[in-house]
């Protein structure tokens, strides 16, 4: 009995030992979670914290736009103020490289989903004709696509000979072959691989009416690189700045046109298209594109007017300029023959 219960004395030892250092370990993992937990706690303050700063800023911004459009308006007076050169040296370099920094990225989007590239214009053709398509407002949709476009690349509005106008050539058709690489570029090649980035990264029906196309184009870059959503915000800013200070030269010679050609004139038109810069950032993004789009009606309007009375003389400077290839490429043959003939003569 005595060797008993010095047994159990001995298991009642051990067990209290065992108990102690459980209950030192439960103390410790207490005061371990009781740290994690106010360092969740300052972390989620901290994060709580710069969301309503976020938030605060978005406020002030979604209020104020007239400083984005203040803040744009200067940079524009900036270019603008240097005339043509200024456009010309800005647009230059600002262009060929957002272009290529767009392509690239969505070339990358496509390449990280190149097996879904088959379906996606297999899905393009075949939604686009669908009997569903004719139901949900095929009409519609056309017409939305080339009011779209037509801010794409400008094709008919009278836009393009304003700015190939400064070019000095003996032809003015080679300067026109010129000006139909842009619509190209702009539609059938930056477009249809934004098309095709955004059709590839996601199913058509998880598409909504009201995403837009912004939306659509930085979720198809996300979905492979995420920081990428930063350099479509870049080349947007970029082609947005590009556009007003091109189209502000557009404006100003037909200003000149109506007003005459003097310093002050082009001043008060300077003066004035910065000032609708910062209108134009104040107002809705949708009343912006309805009176742009009822202007630019207008002006293809008469544009294509104009287009029709003056093809004959088109017809009469594409002949001319035809006709001077061919005769260059016929001297270039036979001096060509002429060079091998003396050869062959000193030869002999």
């Amino acid at each position: 009995r005595e060797k008993s219960e010095e047994k159990f004395r001995w298991a009642d030892d051990g067990t209290s030992q065992a108990l102690s250092s459980v209950q030192e370990s439960l103390k410790v993992e207490k005061a371990q979670l009781e740290d994690d937990s106010e360092r969740i706690k300052a972390a989620t303050a901290n994060v709580l914290a710069k969301e309503a700063e976020v938030e605060r800023t978005k406020g002030f911004f979604s209020r104020n736009r007239w400083v984005f459009g203040a803040v744009l308006a200067i940079l524009v007076a900036l270019v603008i103020i240097g005339g043509i050169s200024g456009i010309a040296t800005v647009t230059s370099r600002l262009v060929p490289m957002m272009t290529l920094i767009y392509v690239t990225a969505c070339i990358i989007v496509l390449g990280a989903n190149m097996a879904e590239v088959p379906t996606a214009f297999r899905s393009i053709v075949t939604e686009a004709f669908a009997p569903t398509a004719a139901a949900g407002g095929f009409i519609g949709a056309f017409i939305q696509g080339i009011r779209r476009s037509a801010f794409s690349n400008e094709a008919g509005f009278g836009s393009a000979p304003i700015a190939h106008a400064a070019v000095k050539t003996k032809h003015p058709a080679s300067e026109g072959l010129v000006a139909l690489l842009e619509p190209f570029m702009d539609t059938i090649v930056v477009c249809t691989m934004t098309g095709l980035a955004i059709v590839v990264t996601a199913p058509v029906h998880e598409f909504s009416a009201g995403d837009g196309g912004i939306q659509l184009t930085s979720a198809a870059f996300e979905s492979v690189v995420p920081w990428f959503r930063y350099i479509l915000l870049g080349c947007v800013v970029l082609f947005a700045f590009s556009t007003m200070i091109s189209w502000s030269y557009y404006g100003q010679q037909a200003w000149s046109y109506l007003f005459g050609r003097s310093k002050i004139v082009e001043l008060i038109y300077k003066f004035l298209f910065c000032a609708f810069v910062v209108v134009g950032a104040s107002l809705s993004l949708g009343k912006v594109l309805d009176f742009s789009d009822g202007m630019l009606f207008a002006m293809s309007l008469f544009n294509l007017i104009g287009v029709y009375v003056l093809l004959p003389v088109v017809k009469r400077e594409l002949k001319s300029y035809l006709d001077h290839v061919k005769a260059v490429d016929a001297g270039s043959e036979q001096g060509g023959s002429g060079s091998s003939t003396r050869e062959a003569a000193s030869e002999q």
